[in-house]
């Protein structure tokens, strides 16, 4: 699929991690965060297409909690946000993938 839409990038999505220390190794050039009390729109401006990776994360129904936040803090996770509509943990995924596919197809 990924052939006949001519996409350069392919996604790796990986499983659920529970241990939040686990998640230092899937750290890249770009660690965002989807954290629905934060404001920080600015990391649209970041995607390009000279980052080799960036990294995702999601959280579950109900939210990443204050804790959560700030051990991703701790490994260099910037807090982003999706807009004002809180998005289910199904779609959010799609949603960020959207924008960085049409980000760095602009700039390409």
């Amino acid at each position: 699929a990924a052939k006949q839409s001519n996409r350069n990038l392919i996604p790796i999505v990986t499983s659920v991690v529970f241990d939040l220390k686990q998640l230092e190794r899937y750290r890249s050039h770009l660690n965002l965060v989807a954290y629905e009390n934060s404001s920080e729109t600015s990391w649209i401006s970041q995607i390009n297409n000279k980052l080799s990776s960036i990294t995702i994360i999601v959280g579950p129904e109900g939210g990443i909690t204050k804790e959560e936040i700030a051990t991703l803090t701790q490994l260099n996770f910037s807090n982003i946000s999706l807009g004002k509509l809180i998005l289910r943990a199904e779609t959010a995924p799609l949603f960020l993938m959207s924008i960085i596919n049409y980000e760095t197809s602009l700039k390409s």
